[in-house]
């Protein structure tokens, strides 16, 4: 699954300051196929912090053979954030900061 344009985690990527591959390609959130994964070229997945038996783990998710051949999956590049961020309340502002830091550690 993907999230596309006027979804909440293309709003948490976009106050992080990130650009969002999968924006423009479609609205909402989508299963993607190998080929949209390839050309889209993610230079770093940010997924949902596991919650219970979903999800998986940087490994697992990376090794998939389409993340694999990506940017992100040759450098390791995976970030987590906390399902709560998408709720955009009164923490969105400290959210997108520590998305925004995960996404661009200081001296990057």
């Amino acid at each position: 699954m993907a999230a596309g344009d006027g979804t909440g985690a293309d709003g948490m990527l976009r106050l992080a300051g990130a650009e969002n591959v999968m924006a423009g390609a479609f609205d909402g959130y989508k299963p993607v196929n190998d080929e949209a994964l390839l050309s889209a070229a993610p230079e770093i997945v940010v997924m949902m912090q596991p919650q219970g038996d979903h999800g998986g783990s940087a490994e697992d998710v990376l090794a998939m053979p389409a993340l694999a051949a990506t940017p992100a999956g040759r450098d390791g590049a995976f970030v987590t954030i906390d399902p709560a961020a998408l709720g955009f309340g009164p923490r969105t502002a400290e959210f997108a900061r520590g998305l925004h830091d995960a996404l661009y550690p200081a001296g990057d």
